[in-house]
């Protein structure tokens, strides 16, 4: 249900890792924190970016970090990308696997978009 997260969500100008995964990116009020929390069918990991000085305090907002300017700090803008590129090479050697298709008989309601 979360795999359009790379197709049609915030994750598609940051592109998949190439095999099925979901997942959801996530910003606090005023870019207190951002994460992404993800997951394929073999293995499952989440980012998440603070400032360990005090989040509150110290948002995400007109930073530097890795020498990378941020004029704000998203889900998708930092902790996407290093989740991509972690679960990437974490799965390289491991030969993909796919979600199993939702069962519709099994949820009431669902409808075409169970299906996508």
């Amino acid at each position: 249900m979360l795999s359009g997260v790379f197709t049609k969500g915030t994750m598609r100008a940051v592109g998949g890792i190439g095999r099925d995964a979901a997942g959801k990116t996530g910003t606090t009020d005023d870019y207190a924190t951002a994460w992404f929390a993800g997951f394929t069918p073999d293995l499952a990991g989440a980012v998440s970016i603070g400032d360990p000085r005090g989040s509150q305090q110290h948002k995400l907002v007109g930073v530097t970090i890795g020498g990378r300017y941020y004029g704000s700090v998203a889900g998708a803008s930092l902790p996407g990308p290093i989740w991509r590129d972690t679960m990437a090479a974490a799965l390289k050697d491991v030969p993909p696997s796919s979600f199993p298709p939702v069962d519709a008989a099994r949820f009431d309601g669902c409808d075409r978009f169970c299906r996508q």
